[in-house]
């Protein structure tokens, strides 16, 4: 804990006629132009008798100011308007006491440009005279601005992050296909989509927080747990075949590995098979379908070569292209990033990872319009 300061040194020396002895006006002047980056000497009335720059504040003395324009003029007239009422204050609190309190003032210049201080003001021996000292501000002016604009950026992160994870969510609940995701620390149960409590016959909340073991058949959980420990060296899975624990029901899953945060999960997908070992039609697609073609947000979906599959409308608006025949079985990087450079480290790291979040790239549309993007994606196995 820091001791107090004794109230007794709070302004003062304890004995600074023995200790400092009396100055010259040489020494004093010294002695303030090194403790202040501005200082005034007013009579009584608040006029400018005299004034002093710092040594860390030569580059104030330029064009844009004249002492001679200050001297004789009263210290109110000098500053903005804001600032007059502070100025007054001070010359006021200076000529009853022996320091007023520090304010902020905005001195302004010849030219009509101006610099924030902080000033105070202690009345000098006994004429009225009044010694205002002040200190440049625009070194904390500029860290409360970089602070601001740091707040602002944080603020606008947050928000394209939430917007981002309600579009991810709205596509992950309407879904046709059952999707689990898993911990793959502890193999439990993180989030299930209604497709997958649908398929499970439990609600979603009962399913969370499960052993992933407890909605497989036993005999099928052996190989899962081989897929899974596939799926952490390579990242996704080719489909398997598995029956579910419940009602034995036969279902293809398969599975892909993402990060999030310093943790990883896995994503499995799973579709009811028929008798005849075919996946089974589950919920009509198009509702799916029809919320990806509304997305604001470009969607692009390509084969292992790059290729385009589809697309939707807002992808199709960023490349500068009517239809989706034109962009059909074309390299994606003819639109996307630098050709050869950014689709490939976009690739590399799906491969690696399973997922890619907030890639900065740029998309170039078919006549010329550059737009920077970012972008996100999976690996969906196939």
């Amino acid at each position: 804990m820091a001791a107090a300061v004794p109230r007794n040194l709070t302004g003062q020396f304890v004995a600074s006629e023995r200790s400092i002895g009396a100055l010259s006006s040489e020494v004093a002047s010294r002695l303030i132009t090194a403790a202040a980056d501005i200082a005034l000497v007013l009579d009584p009335d608040g006029v400018i008798l005299d004034l002093a720059f710092g040594q860390s504040a030569v580059e104030y003395d330029t064009a844009s100011f004249r002492a001679e324009d200050w001297i004789g003029r009263p210290w109110v007239d000098t500053v903005a308007h804001d600032s007059r009422a502070k100025v007054e204050q001070l010359l006021e609190e200076a000529a009853k006491q022996p320091v007023a309190r520090m304010r902020e003032v905005n001195q302004r210049w010849t030219d009509g440009t101006g610099l924030p201080f902080r000033y105070a003001a202690v009345p000098v021996g006994e004429s009225g005279r009044i010694l205002a000292l002040g200190r440049d501000l625009r070194a904390i002016a500029a860290l409360q601005q970089q602070l601001v604009r740091s707040q602002q950026s944080m603020e606008r992160e947050y928000a394209r992050l939430r917007h981002a994870e309600t579009r991810y969510r709205l596509l992950f609940h309407i879904a046709s296909e059952a999707v689990l995701i898993i911990d793959s620390t502890n193999l439990k149960i993180a989030e299930a989509n209604p497709s997958a409590a649908e398929l499970l016959e439990e609600p979603v909340r009962r399913i969370v927080g499960q052993a992933a073991s407890s909605l497989f058949a036993p005999n099928s959980w052996n190989e899962v747990q081989d897929l899974l420990s596939t799926v952490r060296v390579t990242g996704w899975s080719d489909e398997k075949r598995a029956r579910i624990r419940k009602d034995d029901t036969a279902v293809s899953l398969s599975v892909s590995l993402f990060r999030q945060d310093s943790g990883s999960l896995f994503l499995m997908r799973l579709v009811k098979l028929q008798g005849s070992g075919e996946p089974a039609v589950g919920r009509p697609t198009n509702q799916l379908l029809e919320v990806v073609e509304g997305l604001p947000d470009g969607f692009v979906v390509i084969d292992g070569s790059q290729r385009i599959l589809t697309v939707n409308a807002a992808f199709l608006e960023l490349a500068q292209l009517a239809t989706e025949q034109q962009v059909l079985r074309e390299s994606l990087d003819r639109w996307l990033g630098r050709p050869g450079v950014d689709l490939n480290i976009l690739m590399a790291n799906l491969r690696e990872h399973g997922v890619v979040r907030n890639f900065a790239t740029i998309i170039q549309g078919q006549y010329g319009l550059v737009e920077e993007v970012e972008v996100s994606g999976a690996a969906a196995a196939t």
